[in-house]
This record gives C-alpha cells, sequence and structure tokens, in this order.
C-alpha cells in the first residue's frame, strides 16, 4: 500500500500533496475507520478538483485534463486505502478480542483480588472486635479488682477509724464516770446532808436525807422520780382502801339480796393494820431502789429486788382482796354486792383495778433495776476493781 500520491505538477503550477492514509490499529471499528477513509478521500478529491477548476481557469483545457488524472489517481488511491482497510480488518478484530479478553483476565483478576482483600479485611476486623472485647474484658476486670481493692482498704480504714472512735467514747464516758464519781464524792463532802425526809410534821422529825437531783445520775433521775411518786400513790391506795372498809361497815345490808354471812369487822381492823404500809413500802422498796440508784450498791441492789418482789405480792393480793385480809378487791367487791347491792360493788372494783396497775408498774421496777441498771452497775464495779487494781482509780 502506498504511503502517499504525489503528482507531478505542470509547468508553472504549484505542487498537490495528497496526504497519506493509514489504517490505525488502535480504531475502535473496521467501519468507523473506512468511513474515516473515505471520508478523507472525498475531501481530498473534492480539494483537487477545486484545483482543477482553478488550473482550469488559468490554464484551460491543459489543465482540467491534468486535474482528471489526479482526480483518477485520488480515487484509485482511496480504493487502495479501502481495500488495505479491508485487508486489516481480521487484524483489528484479533486485536479488539484480545483486548477484550485481557479486559476479562483483567476484571477477573480484580474481582479476586478485590475478594481476597475483602476477606483479609474481614479477618482483621473479626480478630481486632475480639482483640478489643478481651481488652474491654480485661480492663473491666482490672477495674473491678481495683475497685475491690480500694472498697478493702476504705472498709479498713473505716473500722480502724470506727475502733478508734469507739475506743475514744468508752475512754470518754470512763472519764464521765470518773467525774461524776469525784462530782458526788466532793458533793458529799460539802453538801448539807442533814436529814430532811419526811418534812417535820407535829412530833414527827425528818430522819433521812433525800435530794434526786443531788444524787441520783442524770439518766435515773426520771425513773426515781417515777417510784418517788409511786410511792406517794401507793398512800393514796392504803387510804382508799381503808376508806372503803371503813364505810362498808357503815352501809346497810339490802334485804332484796342474801343475808350477811361473814363479819367485816376484822377485816376492817385488818385494813387499818395495812396503813402501816405507808412506812414499810418507803423502807422496803422505795429507799433501797432510791439508793441503789444514787450509789450502784450490789446489797442496795438486792434489798431493792426484794423490796419491789414483796410489793408485787401484797399488790396481787388487794387486787384479789380476800375477805379478812384487809383488801377491798374483787372478791370483797363480789361479796358487797351480794349483801349490799350492787351500787356497793363498784369503789371495790376501782380499788382492785387500781392496786393490779400498780402490780405491773411494780413488774416494770424490777425490769429496770434487774436487767438494766444492775448490768450497769456491775459492770462500773468490774471496771472499777479494775482500776483499783492497776492503782489507777486515783490518778
Amino acid at each position: 500500500m502506498a504511503d502517499s500520491v504525489a503528482v507531478p505538477p505542470p509547468p508553472g503550477t504549484t505542487a498537490v500533496s495528497v496526504p497519506p492514509t493509514a489504517a490505525a490499529p488502535e480504531a475502535n471499528s473496521y467501519a468507523a475507520l473506512r468511513n474515516a477513509a473515505r471520508a478523507k478521500a472525498d475531501a481530498a478529491a473534492k480539494q483537487v478538483a477545486q484545483k482543477g477548476r482553478d488550473l482550469d481557469q488559468q490554464i484551460g483545457e491543459p489543465s482540467r485534463a491534468y486535474a482528471r488524472e489526479v482526480a483518477q489517481d485520488a480515487g484509485q488511491a482511496a480504493e487502495e486505502t479501502a481495500d488495505a482497510l479491508q485487508e486489516s480488518k481480521p487484524a483489528l478484530q484479533g486485536v479488539a478480542k484480545s483486548a477484550r479478553d485481557r479486559a476479562e483476565v483483567l476484571r477477573a483478576k480484580g474481582t479476586a483480588v478485590a475478594e481476597s482483600n475483602v476477606a483479609a479485611l474481614r479477618a482483621t476486623a473479626a480478630q481486632a472486635e475480639a482483640d478489643a472485647v478481651e481488652m474491654a474484658a480485661r480492663a473491666e476486670r482490672h477495674a473491678s479488682q481495683v475497685a475491690t481493692a480500694a472498697v478493702d482498704v476504705a472498709r479498713q480504714q473505716f473500722e480502724a477509724r470506727w475502733q478508734a472512735v469507739q475506743e475514744q467514747e468508752r475512754q470518754l464516758a470512763m472519764e464521765a464516770a470518773k467525774l461524776e464519781k469525784y462530782e458526788r464524792q466532793l458533793l458529799a463532802l460539802t453538801k448539807n446532808d442533814e436529814p430532811n425526809f419526811p418534812r417535820k410534821c407535829c412530833c414527827i422529825d425528818p430522819i433521812v436525807y433525800h435530794n434526786i437531783l443531788a444524787e441520783v445520775p442524770s439518766e435515773r433521775q426520771s425513773f426515781v422520780r417515777t417510784a418517788y411518786s409511786n410511792y406517794y400513790f401507793t398512800i393514796v391506795l392504803l387510804i382508799y382502801n381503808f376508806a372503803i372498809a371503813l364505810t362498808m361497815m357503815f352501809v346497810d345490808d339490802d334485804p332484796t339480796k342474801a343475808a350477811a354471812t361473814v363479819d367485816l369487822a376484822p377485816h376492817m381492823g385488818v385494813a387499818v393494820l395495812i396503813l402501816f404500809g405507808i412506812i414499810l413500802a418507803f423502807v422496803l422498796w422505795y429507799w433501797p431502789t432510791y439508793k441503789a440508784c444514787a450509789t450502784g450498791s450490789a446489797g442496795q441492789h438486792i434489798m431493792s429486788r426484794i423490796g419491789i418482789i414483796v410489793a408485787f405480792l401484797f399488790n396481787l393480793v388487794m387486787t384479789l382482796g380476800p375477805i379478812g385480809f384487809g383488801g377491798c378487791g374483787l372478791l370483797y367487791g363480789m361479796y358487797i354486792k351480794k349483801v349490799k347491792g350492787d351500787n356497793a360493788f363498784y369503789p371495790p372494783l376501782i380499788n382492785a383495778l387500781l392496786w393490779g396497775l400498780q402490780g405491773l408498774y411494780y413488774l416494770f421496777m424490777l425490769w429496770r433495776m434487774w436487767c438494766v441498771y444492775g448490768k450497769e452497775d456491775r459492770a462500773t464495779l468490774a471496771r472499777a476493781q479494775t482500776e483499783m487494781a492497776v492503782g489507777g482509780v486515783f490518778r
């Protein structure tokens, strides 16, 4: 295939050169190359024709003849170019097929590489996730261990401080007890302990020194005051009991009731004797209770318990009120109701209820003196003995 078509120009004219036409291996398709070649050939022919017309106008018929020859040569060159392109079609198809095959191979390789990379990335991500979970678990275990250790240390410190505070409180309580004891001792040395109870009345002079505020510790004063009030309540009950026994001696029998079968005079005589309980109550249970709370003496505690038990048994008898024992209680009231009528039953009933309530208070006093103050005084006595053994009481 000729690379170019060269036509020698006539004398006095300019040479016209037709550009070479070649088949590009990189063309997309054979049809496009052929069309391009034809287009170039047509353009060249038109150019040549135009040149020929121009030459024809310039040189006339010789020039037109020469132009026709050139046009024929151009057409022949175009046909040769088309034939060359037709011959290179299988080669171009092979190149295109090989390019497609190469593209498929590259695509397959790219897909395989991409899949392998994705799998590797997935494996890496899974491993990273597992590592993160393991690290989180380790961090949590470490944090738990640190928190447990911190809690243990805080607990130990708190327990140590608590023990120190308890020890300080115990020492302060001991010092307070010592100071209170010394204060009572100083008060006993400086106070005017002349008898002031009972108050002087007629020919009766005071017998003992009685001062709850000065002698009894502050935490026991309310209890001693209540016991003191109970002593006066006992006096009222004894007088009320005597009044009932005396009054019933002068109440007429009810003719509609049963006839009297018991003489009430001995019962009233015993009620008079029971009035000595005003003194006996003070000596038997109140004064030992007062001294036990004031001094913490073991002997006074024992006397107080015995006196409270005796007082409770006495209240039990007064509540039941058997005839002939001086107590105007339930049995006495039932007999009075049977002989003297229903209205005469109410004073003995009230008397029985009051003695019963006082008996319950005696049980409370016994529990307080035995289970509370007794234990406290025994512990105080034990501490005092220990301090005396090491010579630390009068430091």
